[in-house]
């Protein structure tokens, strides 16, 4: 179980929602969350050099706690109880190292929905009702969550002291926060897949030497959605507030990027 932190308690009062919580007053109490969680997995060695693992999970949450949008402003808002949601998966991995060559990948599932209807404001959300409100349903995505994730990685050890690799992780769609009803016409993020290339050279007993290349393909692709206002839509994306439509706001991962590192472990 977990209690509610201190910025939840004191910003959970749908009369006074808050931007950025920054004091400690007395809002209303808000429950703790409670997860009951049953596990099982096995891990397998067919043979010395073959390593296979598998566990399932189900976490069942009872008065969930979600951050409830309260006007236009997507950043304001307060935190309620929501009632019971669910994340339920399984986790599989498969990894082969011999020495001169290291392959591994592990597969991800996660249901994560809610259980207990509820109401909640999100006035940029296409499906929503007159008053701004939209209605949740038990079976309705979680939004952020990818329901599926990927992992492959190799490595070649070419020599005594020099290896390369490759490795892929791909993400399956998630639903952007403020559809929690999973309706909204801009549907869930596109899935995505992202590059990574390595190498690893030990000059000598103390000294290594890496290089990492991340997004190896400078692919570009999001990783977390938001349904907003945009208010730039005058001639030339300028200010407009009257001219303000609801859209989906998206977080740019991260671009090709090179890492070059020299360490000293004296041994």
């Amino acid at each position: 179980m977990r209690v509610p932190s201190p910025v939840e308690l004191t910003c959970a009062d749908p009369a006074a929602p808050c931007s950025l919580p920054n004091q400690f007053l007395a809002d209303p109490a808000v429950k703790p969350v409670i997860a009951r969680t049953v596990e099982g997995g096995v891990r397998l060695r067919p043979s010395p050099e073959l390593a296979v693992s598998v566990s399932t999970y189900r976490t069942l949450l009872s008065d969930d706690i979600q951050f409830v949008t309260s006007g236009a402003a997507v950043n304001a808002g307060f935190f309620q109880n929501t009632g019971r949601t669910l994340r339920q998966g399984f986790d599989v991995t498969v990894a082969r190292k011999t020495s001169t060559l290291s392959l591994a990948a592990a597969y991800s599932y996660v249901r994560a929905e809610f259980l207990t209807p509820f109401r909640a404001l999100s006035p940029n959300n296409s499906s929503r009702n007159a008053a701004g409100e939209i209605q949740v349903e038990p079976g309705n995505r979680i939004p952020g969550i990818p329901r599926s994730q990927l992992k492959l990685v190799g490595e070649w050890i070419y020599a005594p002291r020099a290896s390369v690799g490759l490795g892929w992780a791909w993400f399956d769609r998630q639903y952007a926060r403020g559809d929690e009803n999973n309706l909204d016409v801009h549907g869930p993020l596109p899935y995505y897949g992202v590059a990574q290339a390595f190498a690893r050279y030990r000059p000598s007993r103390d000294w290594d030497l890496s290089l990492k290349v991340d997004n190896v393909f400078d692919r570009r692709y999001s990783s977390f959605g938001l349904l907003g206002s945009n208010f730039f839509t005058g001639p030339g994306n300028t200010y407009d507030p009257a001219g303000a439509r609801p859209e989906q706001f998206l977080a740019p991962g991260a671009p090709r990027s090179v890492w070059l590192a020299l360490q000293y472990e004296s041994r």
